[in-house]
């Protein structure tokens, strides 16, 4: 009760969320993660370029990582579903990390050193669910990777699930307007283009470069 005085703590319904949010749990969430990369893991070089549909690793093990071929895009996924479909469906060279819904802190420093690491050129993409929550998980990547920039994929298509915003989530979305960022920015174009709320498992997976 007392953590979720805080307003940037409040919106977490439960305390596992909430405890995720801070890095509080005992043991962080597997990272996985596919693409063509290096790691420093443990002290182990392990190559993960041939690593097919993905490997599960534990984040607070890697202490460095390096492309090993070019790679054209970064894709973070909030959703386990997608996740796994974009993995096997879309057999090109980006990296693609499943974020677990709120990103871990440990999840945030990979996501930070990845935004160190991989060229300038190489944009960053993020796919989650068109709702506020789907709003703070993206809030989250993108202040993770400062250098690149996060681009939304997928997540203001015209396709709509059933029913409109509630009023406690509009009230959510104006809020996250007036944080601004490319957060903000995605709300505002989900209401001024009239989006209502979408499971992002509800569209099928395809690369964000288009091939």
């Amino acid at each position: 009760a007392l953590l979720r005085r805080n307003p940037d703590w409040s919106q977490w319904e439960t305390d596992a969320e909430l405890f995720r949010a801070l890095g509080l749990e005992k043991f962080p969430p597997p990272l996985f993660i596919k693409g063509p990369l290096a790691l420093d893991y443990g002290g182990v070089q392990w190559d993960l370029t041939a690593l097919r549909p993905y490997v599960a690793l534990s984040p607070d093990a890697v202490r460095d990582i390096r492309p090993t071929a070019r790679v054209p895009y970064l894709l973070t996924i909030e959703n386990l579903a997608s996740f796994q479909r974009q993995v096997r469906e879309i057999q090109d060279q980006g990296v693609v990390v499943y974020t677990a819904g709120f990103p871990a802190p440990a999840l945030v420093r990979i996501l930070g050193r990845l935004d160190q690491c991989l060229p300038a050129d190489c944009p960053f993409y993020h796919w989650g669910d068109r709702d506020p929550g789907g709003l703070r998980i993206y809030a989250k990547v993108a202040a993770a990777c400062p250098a690149h920039g996060v681009q939304p994929h997928l997540m203001a298509v015209a396709e709509s699930g059933p029913g409109g915003w509630t009023e406690d989530q509009h009230r959510a979305l104006k809020q996250v307007i007036t944080q601004g960022g490319a957060a903000g920015r995605l709300a505002e174009a989900w209401i001024a283009q009239g989006l209502g709320p979408l499971e992002q498992e509800a569209l099928d997976p395809m690369s964000p470069c288009g091939t």
